[in-house]
């Protein structure tokens, strides 16, 4: 997720759609993901609830 990176730096608005198109992308990689896709969005997961947000 290319956005992570400008997570920090985003307005409210902004990290908003960025946690909705994580949470879509996430539903579709836990569906039909490799086993290496699903690790990177625990990953990513992991990275945002240590900013405080709960994807």
């Amino acid at each position: 997720m290319d956005n992570l990176t400008r997570f920090d730096k985003a307005d409210s608005d902004k990290k908003e759609e960025y946690l909705k198109q994580f949470k879509e992308a996430r539903r579709v990689v836990l569906k039909v993901g490799r086993k290496e896709d699903i690790k990177a969005m625990n990953e990513i997961k992991k990275e945002l609830m240590k900013k405080g947000y709960e994807p």
